[in-house]
């Protein structure tokens, strides 16, 4: 079949001859009593967004709909959001910005200005499969930096740098890392931002969960000083807004990235209802001390954390957590086998599958680059069902190795 389409239809061979990491579409058909797959913030949009949709008068709501989208208004009420957070971003201006289709459609774009047939990129595994996909379509090779499991999956950052040569077109960072929800140091990301600089090459950041961090730990105050570096971002994840399929790239001021991202971007990608809704979003959110919950999700995380420690030392098996940031609400759960090396993956244990027989839905890490179906990608519920998690976690834990 492969084979017939490729040449019956001169397809784009990269297509019929590449299966699909990712997982969204992986459609689990037994009962599930909590899901904890895709990273959608289960507290949902702010009140203020139902408000502002269901409040769009009836002119207006036909204006949206009918009208191509031009308003880029939502650019500069993402710089005065961002200035907001901290003080220093008086340079951050809209012109900055490139809206797109979720910071997926924006990674893609990226891929089409920077990657093709005989390209290369270089990421960190495990990382965003979707990812992947789009950059092996375009034609290009992917290769990662693997985290090592004796390290706890920790990122390495001297291991990465080693890593680039002028053979890579393309340098891609998650910050957080998706699966295991840790934090690359801004001091960290500049060395490899100056490393690809010195290779006349870009470092795309791919922060769609960095909303969960401090306004200190993000990429983005690098930007002045590093032309080379272009931070994607979401709407989906902190501001619990998955469905308006908005995100935004962030480019150094004077770069000229921004008018080039624009032109591989599709038309009219970013619709005007979501442009509408993301500035309700970020209006809501301003000014309010804990905007996205990270003390909430620190505070799950550490019970976790406690009952992963409470484990039975003479278990066959024993269920650990990857390095991760406190307050960011993925992370990545993984069976080790204590008769192995430390940190091992226990090959012989699926844990998706011992998960999903306590009703609970998570993403295998079985196409994630350098794990297996050992491990499974989480995200935290709301506090209210986090009980259901735990008992889980400590069910899945006592089962034998």
């Amino acid at each position: 079949m492969r084979n017939r389409l490729t040449d019956q239809f001169h397809m784009n061979p990269a297509a019929p001859e590449h299966e699909p990491l990712d997982y969204g579409g992986h459609e689990e058909t037994r009962k599930v009593i909590l899901d904890c797959s895709l990273g959608v913030n289960p507290a949902g949009p702010e009140e203020a967004v139902a408000e502002a949709a269901a409040g769009c008068g009836h002119d207006a709501l036909r204006a949206l709909i009918g009208e191509y989208p031009h308003d880029d208004s939502v650019k500069e009420a993402l710089a005065a959001w961002f200035q907001s957070q901290r003080p220093g971003r008086e340079w951050l201006t809209g012109s900055s910005f490139v809206m797109g289709n979720g910071s997926y459609g924006i990674l893609c774009a990226l891929n089409e200005l920077f990657l093709g047939p005989g390209r290369k990129v270089l990421g960190c595994g495990p990382q965003f499969t979707a990812y992947i996909d789009s950059a092996v379509y375009s034609g290009a090779a992917y290769d990662a930096v693997l985290l090592k499991a004796e390290s706890g999956y920790r990122f390495d950052g001297e291991a990465y740098r080693k890593a680039m040569t002028a053979e890579y077109d393309l340098f891609i960072l998650e910050n957080p890392n998706n699966p295991t929800g840790q934090a690359v140091a801004p001091d960290e990301i500049a060395k490899i931002a100056d490393k690809a600089r010195e290779l006349k090459r870009v470092l795309v950041v791919d922060e769609a969960y960095a909303d969960y961090l401090s306004p200190y730990e993000t990429a983005l105050d690098l930007l002045p000083a590093h032309e080379n570096i272009i931070v994607t971002r979401s709407f989906s994840k902190g501001f619990g807004m998955a469905g308006i399929r908005l995100g935004y790239a962030v480019t150094a001021p004077g770069s000229g990235i921004a008018k080039e991202l624009e032109k591989a971007a599709l038309p009219f990608q970013c619709n005007n209802f979501a442009r509408y809704l993301a500035k309700a979003a970020l209006k809501a959110k301003t000014g309010k001390d804990d905007p996205f919950g990270a003390e909430k999700n620190r505070r799950m995380k550490e019970a976790l954390k406690e009952c992963l420690d409470a484990q039975a030392p003479d278990a066959g098996r024993r269920l650990s957590m990857a390095e991760t940031s406190p307050a960011v609400p993925i992370f990545m759960l993984y069976a080790e086998d204590k008769e192995s090396p430390a940190g091992s993956g226990n090959e012989n244990t699926d844990l998706y599958e011992l998960f999903m027989e306590e009703g609970i839905l998570t993403v295998s890490c079985e196409t994630y680059p350098g794990l297996g179906k050992h491990a499974v990608r989480l995200m935290l519920p709301s506090e209210e069902k986090f009980p259901v998690l735990l008992d889980a976690v400590k069910s899945v834990a006592a089962k034998p190795g």
